[in-house]
């Protein structure tokens, strides 16, 4: 296929360009420039000459909704710009992949680009516009590869290669099906389905059905020693209840005591956050409200209304609290002082022997200001010293709402440094999606979570990697930050696309509970 080029507008000498490339050749010719907004309906569908709809980040609805319901297009889509690959992402993938896949009008797409444009300067690190004196620069617009400056896979690599694999599995009951998607080729290679190895040959847009036991799948295709497909499916999991305890509290000036179990508590009565917990003679520091994340480059324009809706120095403010049948409640609205809330909530605390149910209701207020929070949570640092992090959840590489098929859910151990992928430009990174559990520990005690629809375990926090600009400019580590969230938005396309889809931002009202204890290190 030829392009006439990009971004360049159309007239009579494109109308020549193309005239002079199809009496060449007999290849089809796109243009993404040419719309139906500068050229009459009959030029744009009928007498173009170009036998392609080229369209630069199209959403999913545009293509359901607009492209596909367009009377007068009859011929094929393609997009030659559909993910932008900036930093942590890209996300919203599967939406793409699974409309692609739909119908036979649509030809796939071009992800920007394929690596990142660091210039090494020096010792230090990569460096982007603006590092070399020069007036007129793009930032770090330039570091936006699907792979790193040094050609190395990042998470949005493996997600693309996810949906770009030539194997569709699908779990009927005790049948997996899987489908060669190639048009042309066979795929001749190696299965493995939880580690039991046969070999396959699936003609293409051909089936094969395996029988599979009642549990979880793990299935993997190598060709040679290359992994080349993947898919993994999940039986439903139950919960960990915590088992409740009495409580006896004594308020201290603007704190609440409780003394529950083997632990206590200090809870400001201010803005109904657990201000230290005592545990195992040891004292641990704040379980703090979140809403707030280091913005990745995706972010960039959101980023300006989080900013002017000051959600990052928002925080709880009591308005009544009452104490009930072991439990502590409290109705909080969550801002700054002198402007609108950001949003109402019902706090709870229930407790354990060894930890604490941390309940949240929520119901955003005036989100049209802001479209949607970065995320709700709960945010705790610890000490330096918890520096072995152990988990189940899909990993090992950071996953998140709109970008985790890649990986398996499975049992992962890392030591918190590793936990952060050293982008470029420092930002959003590192989390872990739909865990069952995550646990840190220094070898003596150790802290863990549960119920949480994503966390991550940093050697950063959030202020330490949105004031730096370069990677090397990180401080060196003084604890460890780790982020547990109730919600947390999707990564998306939005340096260049749509902003993610609604089903991947903080929903406007919501609720959920996150158990965290304490214990020693057996």
């Amino acid at each position: 296929m030829w392009s006439l080029g990009i971004e360049s507008g159309w007239g009579k000498n494109f109308k020549k360009a193309l005239k002079e490339v199809k009496a060449r050749d007999s290849r089809p010719v796109h243009y993404e420039s040419i719309s139906p907004n500068f050229v009459s309906e009959d030029e744009y569908y009928e007498n173009s000459g170009l036998q392609m709809v080229s369209k630069m980040y199209a959403s999913p609805e545009w293509m359901l909704e607009d492209y596909l319901n367009d009377k007068k297009e009859s011929r094929p889509l393609m997009l030659c710009e559909y993910a932008h690959a900036m930093g942590n992402g890209p996300g919203g993938l599967k939406e793409y992949w699974e409309i692609i896949e739909s119908s036979e009008r649509f030809t796939g797409g071009f992800i920007w680009e394929w690596a990142d444009h660091g210039v090494r300067y020096d010792m230090d690190g990569l460096r982007y516009g603006g590092d070399f004196g020069e007036y007129l620069h793009d930032g770090n617009f330039c570091i936006d590869g699907i792979v790193s400056a040094d050609r190395k896979i990042k998470a949005g690599t493996l997600q693309m290669k996810y949906y770009y694999q030539p194997l569709k599995f699908e779990r009927r009951g005790n049948l997996l099906k899987v489908t060669n998607k190639n048009y042309f080729k066979a795929e001749t290679g190696e299965l493995a389905i939880n580690g039991v190895i046969q070999s396959v040959c699936i003609l293409p847009r051909e089936s094969i059905e395996i029988a599979v036991p009642d549990d979880d799948i793990k299935a993997q295709y190598f060709v040679g020693d290359k992994e080349v497909a993947r898919a993994q499916f999940l039986t439903e999991k139950s919960e960990t209840a915590i088992i409740p305890v009495k409580i006896t509290t004594e308020v201290r000036g603007h704190s609440l005591a409780v003394k529950a179990g083997n632990n206590e508590y200090l809870i400001d009565l201010q803005s109904g956050e657990i201000v230290s917990v005592t545990a195992n003679d040891r004292i641990f520091g704040a379980i703090k409200l979140n809403f707030w994340r280091a913005p990745a480059d995706n972010d960039m324009f959101i980023q300006k209304k989080w900013q002017d809706a000051l959600i990052k120095q928002a925080r709880p403010f009591v308005e009544e609290y009452a104490i009930k049948d072991n439990r502590i409640f409290f109705e909080v609205f969550v801002g700054v002082d002198s402007r609108e809330a950001l949003l109402k909530a019902k706090l709870s605390y229930a407790f354990g022997n060894d930890g604490v149910i941390v309940q949240l209701d929520y119901r955003q207020l005036n989100a049209e200001n802001y479209e949607y929070l970065p995320r709700i949570g709960l945010a705790m640092k610890l000490e330096k010293s918890f520096d072995k992090l152990k988990y189940r959840a899909y990993g090992d590489g950071e996953t998140y709402c709109d970008m985790y098929e890649y990986a398996f859910k499975d049992e992962y151990e890392s030591a918190v440094k590793g936990q952060y992928y050293h982008y470029v430009r420092p930002q959003e990174s590192g989390s872990h999606y739909l865990p069952d559990y995550a646990e840190l520990t220094d070898g003596k005690d150790t802290v863990h979570i549960e119920g949480m629809q994503s966390f991550s375990a940093l050697p950063y926090s959030a202020a330490q990697l949105e004031k730096a600009k370069h990677d090397f400019e990180l401080p060196e580590s003084d604890g460890v930050y780790l982020c547990a969230d109730y919600f947390m938005g999707g990564l998306g396309s939005n340096s260049c696309g749509p902003l993610p889809q609604g089903k991947y931002r903080v929903p406007e009202t919501g609720k959920g509970k996150i158990i965290i204890t304490y214990a020693k290190r057996s």
